[in-house]
């Protein structure tokens, strides 16, 4: 499975502003689902993109979690 890095915006609740960060997920669903559960203050997510970059893995981001092989 791939993994990407995902670039995010998400609104907080209340109205009290923005977050950015990073994640590391195989979709843009899969990440969107995950900014929502690793941050419980996140209403709803307003942008997301996947970061190309060649310095993308050298930025801190929440990791997706590992599967172990049964």
């Amino acid at each position: 499975m791939h993994l990407y890095i995902w670039k995010y915006t998400a609104k907080v609740q209340g109205g009290r502003g923005v977050i950015k960060g990073r994640v590391e997920a195989p979709s843009h669903s899969a990440a969107e689902r995950r900014v929502k559960e690793c941050n419980l203050m996140v209403d709803s997510v307003k942008t997301i993109s996947i970061d190309r970059s060649k310095n993308a893995r050298l930025n801190n981001f929440d990791k997706w979690p590992e599967q172990s092989a049964a």
